[in-house]
């Protein structure tokens, strides 16, 4: 286990704008998480591979409060600097805000059940973490060296477990971005959203709407699924494009 400050190599200084209320640029999920979540509560948040970064974005927004953050990252992608970028525009020192996320990767799909089963409560109940992030939930089940009926027992095994432990007085966040087309697997999505007290989905928007006309380029669709369905928000480009970049 490694915090992000030991993975950054150094703090880009590169004019990020000015930030102060960067969490309430984001829709009510991750808000809520990041200022008063849930405990008890598995919140998901599914779609493109931006939804990685969004994890990390969280767990930045999160530290900058002043709390301790796990970061599990299952699909290889976290970025230290989205958390560099964060703490610049609310112009705090970004080595202390990198030390409160602790990170653990996992590289196969044993270790992340060997992680969940048997180092997570452990962890968690040792170090206190504000949030536990799950980033990256169904990446390593994607491989086709994992047989589909293995990939889809162990990852609902492991959902079930990660609900457990949030129902212990845990809050925990699940990242999971969509297999590739090729994979053949485009519902592994579907054992956190049985565990997921809340859900969005996240996609790539360049459609009218709200925001969009502000806005020139790619935005981002947030698409309400629990506790039910319909509301959607969207994200303009410039809202965020300074960070997720």
């Amino acid at each position: 286990m490694r915090t992000l400050a030991s993975l950054a190599k150094g703090v880009p200084d590169d004019g990020v704008a000015s930030a102060d209320s960067q969490d309430q640029r984001l829709p009510a999920l991750i808000q809520a998480l990041v200022q008063s979540p849930p405990a008890g509560v598995v919140a998901l948040l599914r779609g493109s591979n931006v939804v990685l970064s969004l994890a990390t974005f969280a767990a930045g927004l999160y530290a900058l409060k002043g709390q301790r953050v796990l970061l599990v990252d299952a699909g290889n992608s976290t970025d230290p600097y989205i958390v560099s970028r964060l703490a610049l525009a609310a112009r705090r020192d970004p080595q202390p805000v990198l030390s409160r996320i602790h990170i653990i990767r996992t590289f196969t799909v044993h270790q992340l059940a060997a992680l969940a089963f048997r180092r997570l409560e452990p962890f968690i109940q040792k170090r206190a973490p504000g949030l536990v992030i799950l980033s990256g939930a169904t990446s390593l089940f994607a491989d086709a060296n994992v047989p589909l009926k293995e990939a889809n027992l162990l990852l609902r095994k492991i959902a079930v477990e990660i609900k457990r432990q949030a129902e212990q007085g845990c809050k925990i966040l699940v990242t999971a971005a969509d297999a590739p087309v090729e994979s053949g697997r485009r519902n592994l999505h579907l054992p956190w959203l049985d565990v997921a007290s809340r859900s969005m989905r996240v996609d790539p928007s360049t459609s009218s709407g709200q925001g969009a006309s502000r806005t020139s380029g790619q935005g981002l669709i947030f698409r309400q699924e629990k506790p039910f369905v319909g509301r959607a928000e969207i994200l303009p480009a410039d809202q965020f494009a300074a960070v997720l970049r």
